[in-house]
């Protein structure tokens, strides 16, 4: 087994990543990532040959100048190249504990700011319980920007078709004083743009939209790539009772390729309102979910918060991982019977890290 293996540590070795690097990279360091909802080997050519990623390789020379990759990271470059974000570090299983990957962040820091100078700002989202990259990522100065709830569901493809036959299930639009469309970028720009400070503080935290584990600043030149390059959707949620029709609510939806199957990312934000969560994530469970193997939802960090003994989340010590049913996904469930948020494998939330140069 690859665990097994013994491998020098000592004289690294940095470069690009190759084509020809695909075979052992996938086979050795992506092995049983994300219990199988790795994305790595979906992105891996795409990212080798855009101009917004460069993927770093980390090796070390074996005998008959043969030499084995140890680690990759990958340079993401992000909000209109003032950002990078670290996607899809990997580790060999028999490098692991052996500063292979704090040395190949080190050199990535250097890189990023002899090869990048526009950048100001380098992070990373991390899944809140991985104890390891937080005590990496925080000996090199990260500090903790933004947290959000995450929750994943297996779809039941077959009990979809069941419970969608006859077309006897539709969510209304309507609820309670409140209205959902679908709109372009231009109007989900306008209404961004429209909020009170007050509004911004609680829709757009640190003034960033999570998708798909990448952190977008709120501009209008991401919302164009965001819709552009990544195929995403905006939901808006609008206050009928009101004239001006503000909005109180948002979605952003993506569907994105994982070697478990396709898989419906999507990002909601409703004040900590369960009930408007639940309404929200129905309708666009109903418009969105054909072809899609798994629903995953970033979602206010206040709707899991009871779930912890402590409420109170620090930055330096973040709480033990809660696996137990959070109420408004146990009450989407029951609602959708297609969903199965026993096959959640985060448990917990989505740490944003940032180091600002």
């Amino acid at each position: 087994m690859a665990s097994k293996l013994k491998l020098s540590c000592d004289n690294l070795t940095f470069r690009p990543a190759e084509l020809k690097d695909r075979l052992e990279l996938f086979d050795e360091l992506s092995e049983n990532i994300y219990n199988g909802h790795d994305y790595l080997p979906l992105f891996f050519e795409r990212w080798l040959h855009d101009t917004r990623h460069y993927m770093i390789c980390a090796t070390s020379e074996g005998a008959n100048d043969s030499s084995t990759i140890l680690a990759l990271d990958t340079i993401g470059l992000f909000d209109d190249g003032t950002t990078v974000l670290f996607q899809a570090l990997r580790v060999h299983p028999a490098a692991r504990g052996k500063r292979v990957a704090s040395r190949l962040s080190a050199y990535l820091a250097t890189y990023v700011k002899e090869r990048f100078p526009t950048v100001k700002r380098l992070r990373a989202v991390i899944q809140h319980h991985n104890m390891g990259s937080i005590r990496l990522h925080a000996k090199q100065g990260y500090t903790q920007l933004h947290c959000e709830a995450f929750g994943m569901a297996a779809i039941d493809a077959k009990a979809r078709a069941v419970f969608h036959a006859g077309g006897a299930y539709r969510p209304s639009r309507q609820f309670v004083g409140k209205r959902m469309n679908m709109v372009s970028k231009e109007v989900f720009w306008q209404h961004l743009s429209s909020l009170s400070p007050d509004d911004k503080d609680r829709l757009l935290p640190s003034n960033l939209i999570l998708s798909d584990w990448m952190p977008y600043e709120v501009s209008e030149s991401n919302l164009h790539v965001m819709e552009q390059e990544e195929g995403m959707a905006f939901w808006v949620v609008l206050d009928t009772t009101k004239a001006t029709l503000p909005m109180v609510g948002f979605v952003v939806s993506q569907r994105s390729q994982r070697c478990s199957g396709t898989h419906l990312f999507n990002c909601i934000r409703c004040h900590g309102n369960a009930k408007l969560a639940q309404w929200m994530t129905s309708i666009v469970c109903y418009y969105l979910h054909h072809g899609c193997s798994h629903l995953c939802l970033s979602y206010d960090q206040q709707l899991r918060d009871a779930m912890y003994k402590d409420t109170t989340i620090e930055s330096a010590q973040q709480p033990e991982p809660d696996f137990g049913p959070v109420p408004w996904l146990v009450s989407l469930q029951d609602q959708l019977p297609y969903l199965d948020f026993a096959a959640d494998y985060v448990g917990g939330s989505q740490t944003v890290y940032e180091l600002v140069l």
